[in-house]
């Protein structure tokens, strides 16, 4: 009469990873959170032992795929800049890091607002990922002409944050 042999399954070192696995049927499960950000893979060993004590192994490799769960975040809390208005002119480079990767990592720049208050204009700048959902993070950007100007027209390049701007100036 043949019997199968019965195993006993554990992880080598098991306080050292967030797994867990089933004793009787050698099923691995999560045992604790995640952040791909602070570690993205983990590496342990599985030991499968028998009634007669021999034993076998298997090295597990975990990857932890990405969430988009950070925005992107300006390298300044502001930005000043002071011009003399001419057409296309550069103003500034708006700078932000996203710590996510692949697109949920991908930033993307856009002015979603002005105001003007006589030689000083406010740009509110936007930097949202291309993540799902989009995340996103505002800064303002101050910027004093040297000369009075009926309109200015600011523009920011999606990819490369960089703001120029165009004005009709008396």
């Amino acid at each position: 009469l043949f019997r199968s042999a019965e195993f006993q399954y554990s992880i080598v070192n098991s306080s050292l990873v967030p797994f867990a696995v089933d004793p009787n049927t050698g099923v691995v499960r999560t045992a604790g959170v995640f952040d791909r950000e602070t570690i993205d893979s983990y590496d342990f060993t599985v030991v499968a032992r028998d009634t007669g004590n021999l034993t076998g192994s298997a090295k597990v490799t975990v990857t932890i795929s990405d969430v988009n769960d950070n925005a992107p975040i300006f390298n300044q809390t502001d930005y000043h800049t002071e011009f003399h208005p001419i057409q296309d002119q550069y103003i500034t480079t708006v700078f932000a890091t996203d710590r996510d990767i692949g697109l949920n990592g991908e930033v993307r720049y856009f002015v979603t607002g002005t105001k003007e208050s006589g030689t000083q204009w406010r740009l509110r700048i936007t930097a949202r990922d291309l993540g799902t959902p989009p995340l996103s993070s505002v800064v303002e950007s101050v910027i004093t002409t040297r000369v009075p100007c009926d309109v200015i027209l600011f523009r920011v390049d999606a990819v490369t944050g960089v703001v120029t701007a165009g004005s009709m100036c008396r």
